[in-house]
Formats: C-alpha cells, structure tokens, sequence
C-alpha cells in the first residue's frame, strides 16, 4: 500500500468559548474547515412550549421525574447554551421555551405499538380529549411506558440496537404540533438525555419533511451527518459514550453549537473544561484515515491520546501549550 506524509495540526483547549484568542493558528484552521449547521428554509419554534405526556399506570415516581424535567429543561443553562445562535437573522432566533402543562393520559396502550397508532391517539386527544387545549407552539413530549414495545416501517422494534425515539409534525383540524416519541430504552438517565434530544431538534427542525436548521448537504458536512444531519445527531456520532452532560440532577444531550465551531474550539455543547478538545485536520485533501479497514471521514474529531506523547511538539504562550503541530505517515486510501 502506498503511503503519504501529511501534518495534523492539533488543538488542545479546555477554556470556554470567550477566552479563545482566533489568531492562533491551528484554532483558525480547524474553524475554518468545520461545517456549519444552516437554515433550509422550513419551520423552527421560537418560544417553544414544552406539554409532557405521560400514561395512567407507569411509575409514579418517575412520571413526576419526567415532569420537573419538562419543567426544567426550558429555562436550564443548558437550553441557553444550546439554542445561542439558532437564527434566521438577528431578530429572529430559537428563544426561551417553558413547560406549558402536563398530561396524564388514561388510555391503556396495547405491549405493541407503532408510529402510527401514537400519531393517531395524539389526533384524537388533540381534537377531541385531555390535549384539546395546546399553545400553537405546543412540543409534545410522550413517554411511553416500560411494556410498551414501538415499531415503525422500517424499524420492527424501537431500543437495543434500533432507534431509541422520533419526532416529526403532527397535522390536524386545530393545527400542526411537533411531537417527539419516547420510548423506555432504559433508565431515567437515558430517558431524560434522550428526550432533550428530541425537544431540541423537535424545536429546531420541527418538520423533517420540510428541514429547519440542518446540516448541509455534501462535503465537508458528510463526515459529520452520517448518524443523522440534525445538530444533536451529530454530537453523539462524534463523541459516542461522551456527548451527554449533567443540569440540576438530569442527563442531557450535547448538541452542535456553529458559535463554539467558528471558535475553534469543541462544536458539542456544553464542552468539559476538564478534558482537552482535540480534532485532526488532514492537510492534504482527500486523505482518509483507516483503522481495523473501516474507511473514516476527511475530518475526524477523537479523544486523545491520537499520537505517542514523544510525538507531541507543544507551542507555547505566555507558558500556555496552545497546540501541538504532529508529522505522522499514513496509509494513503486510494
């Protein structure tokens, strides 16, 4: 196999966002070849209204769990932090969400359902039953219980190895609400982390047939959206067992930020300022790394350690290590 020498120019950062100094240059670089989350022109909510919908006969601890966290998660820093910059324009942007109200719902649900049977009790409870009264920018947010098991078309079973919750627009005679599905894949960890996914990307991309803030489509973003285009996607294929974070005794999913992008610094937010943020930027294009034969992307972002510690050639500032410039040789993938 032919091989070719390219440098990687790594960054090390653990300080937040606002003390980044643009000049440096491995900083700059990465900033710069980091794709961005765009708007493609379909729906998002400005003022999101969080509705939770439980069922008669799950825990009743955990119901009112999942509850306060509804209540929680709209005014948290977390949603401060991850929102900051999804806009259209100066004037019009993702704001403030609160919790609208709570709903126990009394339907006793069969141990298997589909997609399509939520969608169509949602319908009846909103036309007819105990959600008659939405906001227009009602974010209905279910919780199904531990027996239910849910499938869709493509999918013949929700949790373990398939998906773990959807969302999408629901349409009906008094409106369209986005709605997100969550099934009991686990423990409340997982069911809260789970569910801020789906509340952020049901209020940034409330229509996946009609996309809001997404990915763009095509290099250099490929490397990034192939576990999805949506920004909270994307956060859990880079960083895997390391893209959730803790607020006031929840789990929560970090979620790409373009202001940390253009920064330099780790896009997934809330980012760690106990571990270092580290990217490796191939400087020669189309270069692709490969590891045990599985092709990667053009950009990869890894946790350390990515080279032997002898390897490392620190630049400092003010006796600060800033980044560290890496030559290696690697196999060329033609």
């Amino acid at each position: 196999m032919k091989v070719r020498a390219f440098l990687i120019a790594l960054v090390i950062s653990a300080a937040p966002v606002a003390a980044i100094d643009e000049r440096d240059h491995g900083r700059t670089a990465i900033a710069e070849r980091l794709p961005r989350v765009v708007h493609r022109g379909g729906p998002f909510l400005r003022q999101p209204a969080i509705t939770t919908v439980t069922f008669d006969g799950d825990d009743p601890r955990l119901v009112a769990r999942l509850e306060s966290f509804g209540e929680m998660i709209g005014r948290s820093a977390w949603w401060r932090e991850v929102t900051a910059g999804y806009c259209v324009d100066a004037k019009d942007c993702v704001g403030a969400a609160r919790a609208e109200r709570s709903v126990r719902l009394t339907r006793e649900l069969a141990q298997r359902i589909r997609d399509v049977d939520v969608e169509a009790l949602l319908e009846r409870e909103i036309e007819t039953g105990a959600l008659i009264h939405l906001n227009r920018n009602a974010v209905l947010v279910v919780y199904l219980p531990p027996h239910v098991r849910l499938s869709d078309a493509f999918s013949p079973q929700y949790c373990g190895n398939g998906p773990r919750a959807f969302h999408r627009m629901l349409r009906t005679k008094r409106g369209s609400f986005p709605f997100a599905v969550i099934p009991r894949c686990g423990d409340e960890a997982e069911t809260t982390a789970r569910a801020s996914h789906e509340i952020f990307e049901a209020t940034t991309n409330p229509d996946p047939g009609d996309p809001g803030f997404r990915m763009p489509p095509g290099s250099p973003a490929i490397a990034f959206s192939a576990a999805g285009a949506e920004p909270a996607d994307v956060c859990g294929l880079l960083n895997q067992d390391r893209h959730r974070t803790d607020e006031s005794g929840f789990r929560l999913q970090r979620v790409w930020s373009n202001r940390a992008a253009t920064a330099g610094t780790d896009p997934c937010v809330p980012s760690s300022s106990l571990r270092p943020y580290v990217a490796l930027m191939p400087r020669v294009p189309g270069v692709r790394l490969q590891s045990q034969g599985a092709q990667l992307g053009p950009l990869i972002l890894i946790d350390p350690p990515v080279v032997p510690p002898a390897s490392l050639h620190p630049r400092r500032r003010n006796g600060r290590r800033l980044s560290v410039a890496v030559k290696r040789t690697w196999p060329r993938i033609s």
